[in-house]
């Protein structure tokens, strides 16, 4: 079934839900690895740093995961996370 056709059977009083944990995850998020360093501040950083980076990263989305029942670690695994690798 096309992805499309899927999201019409998704009662829309979900989407608000989504919206809140995606909100709540960026906000999570942003405490231990904040964006507003930017994509130069991390992509600098040496071997050391950014495994430290890819560490938090999930330390913080699996504590995420068990409070609100999401499933972001494996998606950012299938996904090619290269944390998961080390």
């Amino acid at each position: 079934m096309p992805v499309a056709k899927k999201r019409k059977l998704i009662k829309f009083s979900l989407w608000p839900r989504q919206a809140a944990l995606h909100t709540a995850y960026h906000v999570t998020l942003d405490a231990a690895l904040p964006r507003r360093l930017g994509a130069n501040f991390y992509s600098n950083l040496g071997p050391r740093a950014l495994g430290e980076v890819y560490d938090t990263f999930a330390a913080v989305t699996q504590k995420f995961e068990a409070e609100f029942g999401t499933n972001l670690y494996n998606g950012a695994v299938r996904n090619g996370f290269p944390g998961a690798v080390r």
